[in-house]
């Protein structure tokens, strides 16, 4: 097997970590694949835009397939083949993931790649632009465009590497549209997270990366030392090693808000909704997203937490909300209840779940002052 160049410098500087398990976050929405005829005016030139400065223009939310070899290839296509050639391009992560999306699988793969951890986990699931309508068969995960970009990228190197199929060691979560649904869905699916011997890390773009780690904590997850993982970090190191000059200063610039009016926006975003996390008056904006991992040691644990004098009075609001006594519950033992009578405990998850509906309060948005 070909070593590549690098290699063997960025191996002794993250595998010395091995992690059993890294959570890969998703970065949405999934993007439209479109032809010129389908676009509005404004979208045409928003594309156009963009691709004369696709650095520093906003990335818009739709890609046009704009290659005249693949158009050229595509209209000579009879109709039900031009429906699978549609269906092909929206399920190809190059087209279908933003930049940031796409940044998460290259890392991801890379990890798998330098032996950084066992298992790759994707979380993502079938978002949309607002008012975007989609046929929700046919419409693709970004955990599904997250895995066949690490695939393309990494897999025959993988392979040739450890002498198995890539695929092997990834394993997906396909039903989350936020990061809150990240870690009840994939807490669900893989209770095996929670235990505190098990090594994980948490993959997530660089101004993601935080509010990723403050609610792994919350949902009783606690990431293994160096387990916040920047994807951009990652990469640039690789691109640093490797002489990749270009590369690197592109992975600089998704670092670099000063002149990056995107990750700006991304950054005041991040504000508002860490700010949700941490501020006992934005209690109702996650706290009925704990029922989606159907776990009792993380409902128990989130009750002792709540329990002290800066939350309590909050939370007993909050529950009040929704018909339950803050302080009986904190009487009741909620691993035995789940383990004695299941059907109880579900009850009481499903009362948490107006939270998530009409009940939800959330952080008033961040006022951006252009600079």
């Amino acid at each position: 097997m070909e070593i590549q160049p690098g290699y063997i410098e960025q191996k002794e500087r993250w595998g010395s970590l091995k992690f059993d398990d890294v959570i890969v976050f998703g970065q949405g929405p999934v993007r439209p694949v479109r032809l010129v005829g389908e676009l509005t005016r404004r979208q045409l030139e928003t594309w156009l835009l963009f691709t004369q400065d696709p650095l520093h223009r906003s990335e818009p939310d739709f890609y046009l397939m704009d290659s005249q070899e693949a158009l050229n290839q595509f209209n000579g296509l009879g109709n039900d083949e031009k429906e699978k050639k549609r269906w092909e391009w929206q399920h190809t992560g190059r087209f279908a993931l933003n930049k940031l999306g796409r940044l998460n699988a290259l890392a991801a793969g890379l990890s798998l790649y330098l032996g950084v951890t066992d298992r790759i986990i994707f979380t993502g699931g079938k978002t949309r632009s607002e008012g975007l309508k989609i046929d929700e068969n046919t419409w693709p995960s970004e955990a599904e465009l997250m895995t066949q970009v690490s695939v393309a990228r990494f897999g025959k190197l993988y392979a040739e590497k450890f002498g198995k199929p890539i695929t092997l060691a990834i394993d997906s979560e396909d039903k989350a549209t936020n990061t809150l649904t990240n870690y009840g869905y994939t807490i669900k699916k893989h209770p095996e997270l929670l235990n505190p011997q098990r090594r994980v890390g948490l993959l997530a773009t660089d101004h993601h990366v935080r509010r990723v780690a403050i609610l792994s904590h919350l949902f009783s997850l606690w990431e293994a030392p160096r387990g916040q993982i920047s994807a951009q970090e990652l990469l640039r190191e690789r691109a640093l090693i490797r002489g990749k000059a270009g590369y690197e200063n592109l992975l600089k610039h998704f670092r670099d808000a000063l002149n990056n009016p995107s990750l700006r926006n991304n950054l005041y975003g991040e504000e508002r909704f860490e700010r949700g996390l941490i501020d006992p008056d934005y209690l109702a904006y996650w706290l009925g997203f704990i029922a989606d991992a159907g776990n009792p040691q993380i409902l128990r644990n989130i009750i002792l937490s709540l329990n002290n004098s800066d939350w309590v009075e909050a939370t007993r609001q909050v529950f009040e909300e929704v018909g339950i006594n803050f302080d009986m519950l904190t009487r009741i033992d909620l691993i035995q209840l789940a383990e004695k009578d299941p059907e109880r405990f579900q009850v009481l998850l499903n009362s948490l779940l107006p939270l998530q509906g009409k009940k939800r309060v959330m952080p008033p948005p961040i006022k951006v002052n252009k600079i």
